[in-house]
């Protein structure tokens, strides 16, 4: 039986001979660390196919990360671009502007400001999204009973389908990134320690969402709530990444800013293990 403290020695139902598992967590914890089991690379593989069939999961997940890592920054780039030609584009911004965009030029506010921002937006919001797909229709469904009468554990369906959302945020992001530095390194408006930065900031991105997905699995109840939860949980996130790339000056903001979002999935992901069991879960 299932204690509402924790999982513990708990076996799913289903397990063979229905033994504990011999993984026991740390006293207070809910989940014990099962990443790399055979049974979480069977469930992640299967998480990835569904990914794939869900049009609504795809769709979401190619949409958002094209707008903010290459039209936005390509629009801004453009219009920086005419600007210079039309000669409005060489001036620094005056001592009234934020104390993150004073004495930059027009295409430094694209480079150190616009860019890194909607870097950030995407590697928060579409991981944390997808996971809605992965996890909360699939409770609203009751396909996630099916799962649990197989013989694995809680710790490696959620451990599943938080792989599977990294592995397509992954898939889809990394390319978008490498076509965002590329014409950030052509057009001169940043060098290699920048796109460096780039790098750190969306990984630390996807790893916070990845958190707060976790958080997500746990109080989401179906599809309406879990939007509602996701913009309340996404919405301090988003106000501190606009803050620290204001404030702060260029050579700090994005290391700073990486440190802070991994900060605060970690605390995500702090709350979510200590209290989610299978009562929560399914309930």
């Amino acid at each position: 039986m299932h204690t509402a403290g924790g999982l513990a020695g708990d076996h799913v139902p289903g397990s063979r001979g229905g033994a504990p598992h011999p993984c026991p967590p740390p006293r207070g914890a809910g989940l014990c660390v099962s990443v790399l089991t055979p049974e979480v690379r069977v469930l992640v593989g299967k998480e990835i196919r569904q990914l794939l069939r869900s049009r609504g999961a795809l769709t979401t997940s190619l949409i958002l990360p094209v707008l903010f890592l290459v039209v936005v920054p390509a629009l801004e780039y453009f219009s920086f671009g005419t600007g210079s030609r039309a000669g409005r584009g060489g001036g620094t911004l005056s001592g009234v502007s934020p104390p993150g965009l004073t004495g930059l030029k027009p295409i430094g506010v694209v480079t150190y400001y616009l860019v890194p921002m909607f870097t950030a937006l995407a590697g928060v919001l579409m991981p944390s999204v997808t996971a809605i797909y992965t996890i909360v229709q699939e409770r609203e469904r009751k396909t996630v009973e099916l799962l649990v009468a197989l013989p694995v554990r809680l710790t490696d369906i959620i451990y599943a389908k938080l792989a599977a959302t990294l592995l397509i945020a992954l898939a889809v992001m990394l390319p978008l990134i490498t076509v965002q530095a590329v014409g950030a390194l052509v057009l001169g408006a940043a060098g290699p320690g920048w796109v460096a930065g780039e790098l750190l900031l969306l990984g630390c991105a996807i790893a916070c969402s990845i958190c707060v997905s976790f958080v997500l699995a746990l109080l989401a109840r179906d599809f309406r709530t879990s939007q509602q939860i996701n913009g309340f949980l996404l919405m301090p996130i988003l106000i501190l990444v606009n803050a620290v790339l204001l404030v702060l000056p260029p050579a700090v903001k994005v290391p700073v800013l990486a440190a802070l979002l991994l900060l605060a999935g970690a605390l995500a992901l702090t709350v979510a293990v200590r209290r989610l069991t299978f009562e929560r879960y399914l309930s």
